[in-house]
């Protein structure tokens, strides 16, 4: 017997009904009548009587009925009570992600995380890349969450918790190269291009991988909205980001996503703190859950 046992009880002596009691509990007819079913067997004796319309119960089951209350609500209390103490010791963390991040870790990860650890609670915000780098130099975050590659975070704590020797992108199906399968840096010349932002780490990486080749990426637009970014792309016939297949987003039908293979092999996926910052426990806790259950791609 357990308090659930009790709980089921209790609403079914209340409603006089399994179907009112099922409702009232928010599960199924049949669960309700096993779980009573159960606990009659450990009794040893039935709690209702059969053959009636309404439930009706037992001598038993009149003796039990208030010591039940009596034990689910001395339960309830202690509940509440342990809730009220457990929000009193929770700690905190305020963490930013960059553009993209969600691609790389999937938000089941983090809500397993919570689930496992309830005295941490998590507050999570989205920031373009350089405000979020600017944030955490400036200690209003616990750690930020962000794609990168090495030089760009030299002045700080960096751990890296995802690699990946390429990136995907989105490429117009009237684009030659679509018809590829793979496509490298030098592919990209005279091709326009629609990137999110000059200032995302993307960007700046693909700008410096470009300009090792000796050319400059064609960017003809800006633009952080995705689905926008999508058909603009598709009426010049160019490229934009993607994320990796199904992950987050769906293409427009008029574009294909394609890998594009670089040489940098620091790109990835970076936990940033302020250098010198000693990371709290509850910090170290998430940061080594994710080193953990993060995947590359």
């Amino acid at each position: 017997m357990d308090i659930l046992d009790l709980r089921y009880f209790i609403a079914a002596y209340d409603t006089g009904s399994y179907a009112r009691a099922a409702d009232k509990l928010y599960v199924s007819r049949q669960a309700l009548r096993q779980k009573l079913q159960r606990l009659e067997e450990e009794l040893g004796y039935p709690l209702f009587a059969s053959g009636t319309k309404k439930l009706e119960p037992t001598d038993l089951g009149r003796h039990l009925y208030p010591e039940a209350c009596t034990l689910v609500a001395q339960f309830q209390s202690l509940e509440l009570k342990l809730k009220t103490q457990a929000s009193q010791h929770q700690t905190q963390l305020s963490i930013a992600l960059g553009q993209g991040v969600f691609s790389v870790i999937p938000s089941e990860i983090l809500l397993d995380f919570q689930q496992l650890h309830p005295e941490i609670l998590l507050h999570f915000s989205n920031a373009s890349d350089m405000d979020l780098v600017a944030d955490v130099r400036a200690g209003r975050l616990d750690f930020g969450i962000v794609g990168a590659y090495k030089d760009l975070l030299q002045d700080l704590h960096a751990i890296q918790i995802q690699s990946s020797p390429r990136m995907h992108l989105h490429i117009s199906i009237n684009n030659p190269l679509s018809q590829r399968e793979e496509l490298e840096m030098a592919d990209l010349k005279g091709q326009p291009f629609i990137a999110p932002s000059p200032q995302s780490h993307s960007a700046i990486f693909l700008l410096k991988e470009c300009q090792a080749l000796g050319f400059v990426p064609d960017f003809r637009l800006y633009n952080l909205d995705s689905a926008a970014s999508q058909a603009i792309t598709c009426r010049c016939n160019g490229i934009t980001w993607s994320f990796p297949p199904g992950r987050m987003e769906h293409a427009h039908p008029k574009l294909k996503t394609i890998p594009l293979k670089f040489s940098d092999p620091t790109w990835g996926t970076y936990i940033i703190s302020p250098l010198g910052q000693k990371l709290s426990i509850a910090a170290q806790t998430l940061i080594q859950y994710l080193q953990e259950h993060v995947h590359n791609v």
